[in-house]
Parts: structure tokens; C-alpha cells; sequence
């Protein structure tokens, strides 16, 4: 070896790269001015020779220049001395031996060429590295992850990681044989993050970052901040670029405010899993076009879809999609439901992660992303890590990642799943099994924080965005604004209500009298938040789950299905996949959007009236849904006994009582039972009232009857009858004539 080339050379550097220790080796390799020459080396693993091209900055002739580099170390460590300090762009020809027998005696030779990584100046800056670490990165994952580019002339990808612990970080894929001495990446400041831009890296190709602990161990990891995962052979992240769709129904996003308003109504139809993947591959074109149709048929104003980010059960990537999604897909079917009016509503579940062995869990061989105290981290059945809120790259990651959900597809809602789990250190735990905050309590207090930055990002990127929480905690203040002490969600799916409904129908109908008031309760604390009601369970069968033959079970669903349009709060259900149940949810989202009794004032305790909710006897229940103006009052009169009866309610008004739906219609599968004709308020007293009705109530069903005041002709008929029923008339005497 040249002897002024040895004595450049920096030995201990050198083994330190070999053995894939570095975290600066960018301060080794690559080009290097010493006096009026330029030291380049390069980290071949396998190589046999390598040939330097390059070009002088200052030549005028733009001549290109070969050399031959030198093998300092077998393992296939390379340098040159050019001649110059100037030097301008360059490459690498290598050339490597393939043993093509087993003995290893025989060699094919196969040659590549590329740029080198280290040749480029950093690319995240200091101002966007501060950010990330202070938590107000609100678009971090176009800092970090994998990002195909062009610096100059050269195309490849631009990686980058937050990885503090680890001792080195590489990145390995397709690209260098999996190799992880190829590309060590440099670690940047105190940041925690490493980066590195390879030369010949593209789109399609997969990739893991292997990282190196201190103590010797090697763990591979899948790039949190993937937007793709291969589960296809070796599991690895993917290179993706963003995928360029034009929105032809963009401009729905401006009436969100006016759409998602407290008093208007929301109707969401929970698509299942399955569904979706059924719609969402790449040749589902019409699938697509088929569940639109549908939706639209059913009057839902939105649509919740269930999480499409990668992963079974705990998320495993926060940007990556499910396989078997097409990201192009899930636009198209978004800009599809638009087009017909139609909302979206995106799932996220931010409660944590999955403990797999390549993902987030002890990412670089410290708790990062998770608490180190596993009374902390981990939850109640220990099979899912817990976030650590309170850390800044934390929040930047995940309110990133839900900004990104939303703003990528154009969805207008987003629905967080298993809350009570952020909100509580003792969730599902035993005394033991946590810490308590700092004032001795068992709220995240960190989450809170958290949950209600969540909340402030989401309205300042989408505004008029509808968030909505699965909370089954009592958590007081849910949907309260973040400036008057709440968390500042816009609804919440109030699962107590569906519990208790869904439980008090699954008794036998003979039983259900003296369990009444287990489902009447709820409307204590109905007007608390703002609720979003849900009886669907996407997809599942809930005729399964009722008594009684299928007529029964069908008779059951239905009444479910109308109990939760007619109680107080927005509506969250799925289509049955019956002809006939599917026209009566048709028809009820049709109703609960024309009438505004049964969606105006939701919150308002003084717009739900009980006429008779304790006759155990007959186990019915009515009430009224009301607004400002008694012309828009409905009485609600729902049957749960298993016959026929005929009941009489009191009601609060004179007037006249139509029937303007009732789920036993022949139409909707039902035995026809219905009072075709107009009730008129009679005289006798019921239920406290001094007026009452007279109906007859089909088994199992429920009935909708719109309030008619009378004209003042009506009034003055009814006032004559009422007079002449009440007052005894004097009889004209007979006349002796007569006799």
C-alpha cells in the first residue's frame, strides 16, 4: 500500500467500521481533503477490487478520471488518493466473487456500480430535528422513515430513524444483501436520530434497520414509520413513495362544520373487516361501486371503516397499511362516498402496541417508545406495550400519524378506540399492578395532555373534523372543549347503552318485565356527553344473540335497531344483510334525518319525556322526543313482551296521534299488526296524564306516532262533544195531547 496512504489512514476508525460499530462514519468514509490531495474509502464487504470514476471540479474540460482503489483490509476496506482537493461528483465500480459451488471453489464475478452514501451532507435539518425532539413535529413521518429522492443527479432513498440507545444503526434490505456493514448510518447530534441516503435504493424494495447494541446484540426492526409492510416471506418494511390521486369530490371537506353541527343528524354504518378488504383490493372496482350504492340506499350520512393501518389486533406500523389495502383503493372508495354525500370515518387505536419482536417494543434495547416500569408499560394482560405520553417523540409520532390518516385520504371523522386505557393507570389491573400519577390518583395525567393536543391538531388540520371516543370509562367531561376542563371529543360511543339493550333483549320476552328498568336507567345519564349510540357490531350477527325462533330473532333486531334512532344520540349500526331489515333502517335514517325531534337536541334532558316506563306488567315503555314546537313532537310506544297486546299510554296533549312507522310492518317482515288509523286523545286518565291513547302493539315491535294538534274547527267539535257527553240534556214533558 501507498505509504502516504497508510499513514492517512486511520486504523482504529477503520476496525471500528469493519465491525460495524460506528455511529459517524461518515467522518471516515467517503471524500476527505489532506493537503492538496482528496482521501476517498469505501466499505465493500466481499469485494474484490473497486474502481474509483470521478470528476474535478475545477477542471474546465470536465474530463473523467479513473483510479484504482487499494484493499486495506480483506475484509473489503478500500481507499484512494486523488490528486486533487476538489474533487467533484464520483462512483464506484466493484466488482465481488459469487461461489457458484458449495465447496467454494469456484467464482463468479459480478460487477455494479453505484454513488456513495457518504458523499452527501446531511439532509434533516437542525430546525426539524428540534422540532421532533421538543414534540410539535406534526408531520414527522416526512422527516423520518423511508423517502425516495434525488440529490443532484443521483437518485436512491433517504432513511432516517430515531433510535438514542442504540450503539449503530444500519439500514438493510434488497438493496446490499441484507448486509448490515454496508450502509451504517450517522447518528445526528443528540437528537437520537440516524440518517443515511443510499445511492440505487427504490421504490418497491424491502428493507429492516438492524441495530446495534452496546453489549454486542443485533435486533432487526421493522421502520415505524413505514407506509408499507411485506408479511410475504421475509417480513420487512417496504419502500413506498406517495401515491398521486386527484380527489374529484374535494370540496365536501368545507361543509364538515355545517355536516358534523350538535343538532344535525349523524346516522354511521360500522363497515366490518372483511367488507372492507373485499372493496379495497386493486381490481375491486366495482365492489366498491356496490357498497356506495348500498350505503346510499340506507340514507347513512357517514360510514365508520374499521382500522386500516398494519397490524392483527395491536397496531404494528402507524403509517403502513394492512396488506391486501390498496392506498389508491381506499382513495378512490373515499372520493366514491363524497360524490354521494357520504362522510368518512377513519379507526385508530393509540393505546398502545404490539409487543412482536420487530416492532416498537424495546426498539433500540430501551424502552422507547413504552415505559420501562412494565406496571407502566404494559397492559393488564401484559400481551400489549403502553405508550409513554410524556414523551415528546412519542406524541410527535403519533399525532402524526393520525394527521396523516386523515389528511392522506381525505377522511372527515376519526374514531379512537379503547380511550378508557389511555385514560386510566389501572386499567383492567389489580392493586400492585400500577404506579399511581403524582397526586396519588390512577388518571394518565400524561394521556389527558396528550388526548387533548390530539384533539387541538385534528380541528386546527380538518376543521370541523368529527372525533369521537370508545371510552367505557365514566370519565367525566369526554366531550366537553379542552378550554372548559374536557377532553374534547365531539362524541362519545356510549357502550353502556348498547350493553344494556342488547343484554335486556337477550332475555326471554316473559322474563323481561321485572328487568325493566335495567334498560330504562340509562337515560339518567344519557344527556351527560355527547353521545354516539351503536347497536351495530360490524358484521356479527346480532339476531344470533336473541331468543325464540328466527321470526323471533327478526322481530328482536328490529326493535333494537329502532329503540337506538329513537333514543337520544347519534346513530353508529350495521346493514343485517336482510332485504327487509336493511328497507326499515332505509326508512328510520330517512325519518331521523326529516324529523327534527329525533336528532335536534340530543343533549337536551327537556327534549325526552317518559310517559310509561315502569309497566312490568305488559313490559312496554313510551316517551317523547320534542323540540321547541309541540307540532314536532313524536310519542314513541315500544312493545318488548313476546304477544299482541293492546296498550293504552297517557299522553300530554289533546290532539291526534299518527302512526308513522312501525318495524311490524308487512313491508319490513312483520305480522302487519299497526293503527292505521289517526288515535285521538280520549278522556281517560293514564300514567299520570289526563289524556290517553289506545293502540294495538305487535309482538315485539315498536311504532313511531307523529303529534297532530287539532284545527279550531276540530277543537270546537271536540269541546261540543266533550260538553254534551258531561252535561245531562232536560227532557221535553210529554203533553197530555200526546198521551
Amino acid at each position: 500500500m501507498n505509504k502516504r496512504l497508510y499513514k492517512l489512514m486511520d486504523w482504529a476508525f477503520i476496525e471500528e467500521v469493519i465491525y460495524s460499530e460506528c455511529d459517524h462514519p461518515q467522518d471516515l468514509m467517503g471524500p476527505h481533503v489532506r493537503g492538496n490531495s482528496t482521501l476517498v474509502q469505501a466499505f465493500f464487504p466481499g469485494a474484490g477490487q473497486v474502481a474509483i470514476e470521478w470528476y474535478d471540479r475545477n477542471d474546465p474540460e470536465k474530463k473523467k478520471n479513473y483510479a484504482q482503489m487499494e484493499l486495506a483490509d480483506e475484509e473489503g476496506f478500500f481507499a484512494v488518493l486523488l490528486p486533487t482537493k476538489t474533487l467533484g461528483s464520483y462512483r464506484y465500480t466493484v466488482t465481488t466473487q459469487i461461489p457458484i459451488d458449495e465447496e467454494g471453489k469456484t467464482f463468479r464475478k459480478e460487477t455494479f456500480t453505484t454513488a456513495d452514501p457518504y458523499a452527501f451532507d446531511q439532509i434533516l435539518s437542525k430546525k426539524d430535528l428540534q422540532a421532533f425532539v421538543a414534540g410539535s413535529a406534526y408531520k414527522a413521518q416526512e422527516l423520518l422513515g423511508a423517502h425516495p429522492t434525488k440529490i443532484g443527479n443521483v437518485a436512491g432513498v433517504h432513511f432516517a430513524v430515531w433510535a438514542p440507545g442504540a450503539m449503530r444503526v444500519s439500514v438493510i434490505g434488497e438493496f446490499n444483501g441484507w448486509d448490515g456493514r454496508c450502509h451504517q448510518m450517522r447518528r445526528l447530534g443528540d437528537s437520537g436520530v440516524f440518517e443515511i441516503f443510499i445511492p440505487g435504493a427504490q421504490e418497491g424494495q424491502a428493507y429492516l434497520y438492524e441495530v446495534k447494541l452496546h453489549r454486542g446484540q443485533l435486533l432487526m426492526r421493522l421502520d415505524p414509520y413505514a407506509r408499507r409492510v411485506s408479511f410475504e416471506g421475509r417480513k420487512a418494511s417496504v419502500i413506498s413513495g406517495k401515491v398521486s390521486y386527484t380527489r374529484k369530490h374535494a370540496d365536501f371537506a368545507g361543509n364538515l362544520k355545517k355536516i358534523h353541527a350538535p343538532a344535525a343528524g349523524i346516522s354511521i354504518c360500522r363497515l366490518s373487516g372483511q367488507s372492507l378488504l373485499r372493496v379495497l383490493g386493486a381490481d375491486s372496482a366495482q365492489e366498491r361501486s356496490d357498497l356506495v350504492g348500498r350505503l346510499k340506499n340506507a340514507r347513512f350520512t357517514h360510514v365508520l371503516l374499521p382500522s386500516v393501518l398494519c397490524g392483527d389486533g395491536a397496531v404494528l406500523g402507524f403509517f403502513a397499511l394492512q396488506p391486501g389495502v390498496e392506498e389508491k383503493a381506499l382513495c378512490e372508495l373515499i372520493d366514491l362516498l363524497h360524490g354521494e354525500g357520504i362522510g368518512v370515518v377513519l379507526s385508530a387505536n393509540l393505546s398502545g402496541f404490539s409487543r412482536e419482536n420487530m416492532g416498537l417494543a424495546g426498539f433500540d434495547g430501551s424502552c422507547l417508545y413504552e415505559h420501562l416500569d412494565p406496571r407502566q408499560g404494559l397492559s393488564a394482560d401484559g400481551r400489549m406495550c403502553l405508550f409513554h405520553y410524556g414523551s415528546p417523540q412519542v406524541r410527535s409520532m403519533l399525532i402524526s400519524a393520525v394527521l396523516d390518516l386523515v389528511q392522506r385520504f381525505g377522511a372527515d371523522g376519526i374514531l379512537l378506540e379503547q380511550v378508557a386505557q389511555m385514560l386510566y393507570l389501572d386499567y383492567g389491573k389489580s392493586e400492585g399492578q400500577w404506579v399511581a400519577n403524582l397526586y396519588g390518583g390512577n388518571e394518565n395525567l400524561e394521556a389527558i395532555d396528550f388526548i387533548r393536543e390530539l384533539m387541538n391538531a385534528l380541528s386546527k388540520a380538518v376543521p370541523g373534523i368529527l372525533k369521537i371516543a370508545e371510552d367505557s370509562s365514566a370519565h367525566p367531561q369526554i366531550t366537553d372543549a379542552a378550554a372548559d376542563g374536557g377532553l374534547g371529543f365531539d362524541l362519545k360511543l356510549n357502550l353502556p347503552f348498547s350493553e344494556n339493550l342488547l343484554q335486556f333483549l337477550s332475555l326471554d320476552p316473559f322474563y323481561r318485565g321485572q328487568h325493566l328498568s335495567e334498560l330504562t336507567n340509562d337515560i339518567v345519564y344519557s344527556f351527560v356527553d355527547n353521545y354516539l349510540l351503536g347497536t351495530g357490531d360490524g358484521g356479527n350477527d346480532l339476531a344470533a344473540r336473541f331468543p325464540g325462533d328466527e321470526q323471533e330473532k327478526l322481530a328482536n333486531l328490529k326493535l333494537a335497531i329502532a329503540y337506538e334512532f329513537v333514543h337520544p344520540g347519534k346513530k353508529l349500526l350495521s346493514l343485517s344483510g336482510r332485504e327487509k331489515v336493511d328497507t326499515m333502517i332505509s326508512a328510520l335514517n330517512a325519518l331521523y334525518e326529516k324529523l327534527p325531534a329525533l336528532h335536534r337536541n340530543d343533549r337536551d334532558h327537556n327534549a325526552f319525556e317518559w310517559l310509561s316506563n315502569m309497566n312490568t306488567e305488559q313490559c312496554f315503555l313510551s316517551f317523547l322526543r320534542k323540540t321547541d314546537d309541540p307540532e314536532e313532537m313524536l310519542m314513541v310506544v315500544a312493545n318488548f313482551s313476546g304477544i299482541g297486546q293492546n296498550i293504552t299510554t297517557g299522553v300530554p296533549y289533546e290532539g291526534k296521534y299518527k302512526e308513522i312507522f312501525n318495524t311490524d310492518d308487512l313491508v319490513y317482515g312483520g305480522t302487519g299488526v299497526n293503527n292505521k288509523q289517526i288515535r285521538r286523545a280520549g278522556d281517560t286518565q293514564s300514567d299520570g296524564r289526563a289524556q290517553s291513547v289506545n293502540l294495538k302493539m305487535g309482538p315485539l315491535s315498536l311504532a313511531i306516532f307523529q303529534f297532530i294538534p287539532y284545527t279550531e274547527e276540530e277543537l270546537a267539535k271536540v269541546i261540543t262533544e266533550r260538553i254534551r257527553r258531561n252535561t245531562p240534556l232536560k227532557r221535553k214533558k210529554e203533553t197530555k195531547k200526546s198521551r
